[in-house]
């Protein structure tokens, strides 16, 4: 998303999971990742790319320290001031990360 403003985010974010078709998907997602960290018995650093307003933080911050990137300046600031847990939230891109080979 090409967010312009924090008004865009928080609306997005409001009415992204409204109808019951969009919760039921978003319940599945989220127990789909449960049950992946569950199962393999994953944890610590985690970084989630495209962080977008964060929507997968909370559930995420059950497992680890969660590292987020996005490159929306607005979206960044969002999770920072709504969500209280992206004190490790930066705007940049995925292709700028530093990732041995």
């Amino acid at each position: 998303m090409i967010w312009k403003n924090l008004e865009q985010v928080d609306r997005y974010a409001r009415e992204r999971y409204r109808h019951w078709d969009q919760r039921w998907l978003s319940r599945r997602e989220e127990r789909l990742v449960t049950g992946i960290f569950t199962r393999y018995n994953l944890g610590g650093s985690i970084l989630d790319v495209p962080v977008g307003y964060g929507r997968f933080q909370k559930l995420l911050s059950r497992f680890g320290t969660v590292h987020a990137l996005d490159s929306n300046y607005y979206a960044v600031l969002y999770q920072r001031k709504n969500l209280g847990l992206a004190l490790h939230s930066v705007t940049g891109r995925a292709q700028e990360l530093s990732y041995p080979h």
